[in-house]
């Protein structure tokens, strides 16, 4: 991939987060954007169905808002890059 411009118009196929925070996106083509968590600031925010989002708070933990599950209280996994069962 030579820019971000390169992954308009493609399919998003699978969305990762891993255990230290980094945010990973495959697109088709075997395309891969990695967003890393940053230690002092939230590095990324996703958006998932039902207004669930998910935020990679400073450090690489993973906390979760939103959707009807959790009662539009925020949630936090307690381990780094899980959300909540």
């Amino acid at each position: 991939m030579d820019t971000y411009f390169d992954l308009l118009g493609r399919s998003l196929v699978a969305v990762a987060v891993r255990g230290d925070g980094p945010l990973e996106m495959l697109f088709e083509a075997d395309t891969t954007l990695t967003v890393h968590a940053n230690p002092r600031y939230e590095g990324w925010e996703l958006h998932g169905p039902q207004g669930l989002i998910f935020v990679s708070a400073p450090g690489g933990r993973v906390t979760t808002f939103g959707a009807n599950d959790f009662n539009n209280a925020p949630q936090d996994s307690g381990e780094k890059g899980s959300p909540p069962t």
